[in-house]
């Protein structure tokens, strides 16, 4: 049975939620600028195994995506971007896998008044996971289900879809809209770090947007030859584990046939595996496919676990 993440998917949104842009309704990206105010960023904080957040800003909100890591480093980490962690709007979940979302999360956000938001599948297993924070979390009000046809944070649409990966409830990825009228085009965001396939609809989603951040996390003879256990490979390398270098090129070709050359702005490659990948390693993959396009290529960078990945937005 679809979950109603998948069904927004599939064309049968809920009531009132229009549907995503096809590549053919974007903006050509010479025909109108963004007009991004300087506070509009992008800052991956950390992304691999051993945590993962991601910070949207614009003057208004300032949106995390998943904190797998402890309070202490989420306070250094917002420190560095000169945030007080009071001022985060909210905390968006994509699934709960521990390097996305723990103990320390629901502490943060309990502490600093932060809203919870995710899917009500993911709620439920947090409640269950973490009895007595999400118990004051849930008296304080800050618990927060997502719909499917997403929500509006001062400035920002945020809209969730559904991702196939092993994590128990659902895993979710993001699209963000920044930055619509005053005339100028909006920044379209697609975040999706833990995927074991692209399906053809999410497929379209990365197609209609301007900046994809995308997982590349293993290069498959690597992870061959890793040592590790055959179903831990197997769960990995599966359509409910984890993008190899290889898929993450193929889709990425497919994204860039599907829109006009040079509107794809940048691609960031998240989620690398420590011991099964290295940055060199997903940056030629991804190299040969952008290669042909030359000036048109999107800007291409990789996120890592330790340091901070701010992409320019104008």
């Amino acid at each position: 049975m679809p979950s109603q993440f998948r069904k927004v998917l599939c064309g049968t949104p809920a009531l009132g939620c229009p549907s995503f842009p096809t590549a053919r309704q974007l903006a050509s990206p010479t025909a109108v600028p963004y007009n991004l105010p300087v506070s509009c960023r992008l800052v991956i904080l950390g992304s691999g195994s051993r945590g993962n957040s991601l910070l949207v800003a614009n003057s208004r909100a300032r949106i995390l995506i998943d904190m797998g890591f402890s309070q202490r480093r989420l306070a250094a980490d917002l420190a560095a971007q000169t945030i007080d962690p009071a001022d985060i709007t909210a905390l968006l979940v994509t699934h709960t896998h521990s390097d996305h979302v723990a103990d320390s999360s629901l502490k943060f956000c309990h502490y600093n008044q932060v809203p919870l938001v995710s899917a009500a599948e993911n709620l439920a297993v947090l409640r269950r996971r973490f009895r007595t924070i999400f118990a004051r979390l849930d008296r304080a009000g800050l618990v927060r289900p997502l719909s499917p046809r997403g929500l509006h944070i001062d400035g920002i649409d945020v809209r969730p879809f559904e991702l196939p990966h092993d994590a128990e409830g659902l895993t979710l990825g993001f699209h963000l809209t920044l930055g619509s009228g005053n005339g100028a085009a909006p920044l379209r965001i697609a975040a999706a770090t833990d995927l074991g396939h692209v399906p053809p609809e999410v497929c379209r989603i990365f197609s209609a947007t301007d900046v994809l951040v995308l997982e590349s996390n293993h290069d498959p003879q690597l992870l061959a030859a890793s040592g590790r256990p055959a179903s831990l490979i197997d769960r990995i390398s599966g359509d409910l584990g984890h993008l190899s270098n290889l898929q993450t090129a193929a889709v990425v070709a497919q994204v860039l046939a599907d829109r006009p050359p040079g509107s794809l702005r940048h691609l960031v490659l998240a989620h690398l595996s420590q011991e099964c990948n290295a940055p060199a390693l997903a940056l030629a993959e991804l190299a040969r496919v952008l290669a042909p396009l030359g000036s048109a290529a999107p800007a291409l960078s990789v996120a890592a676990q330790d340091e901070h990945l701010a992409v320019a937005l104008n």
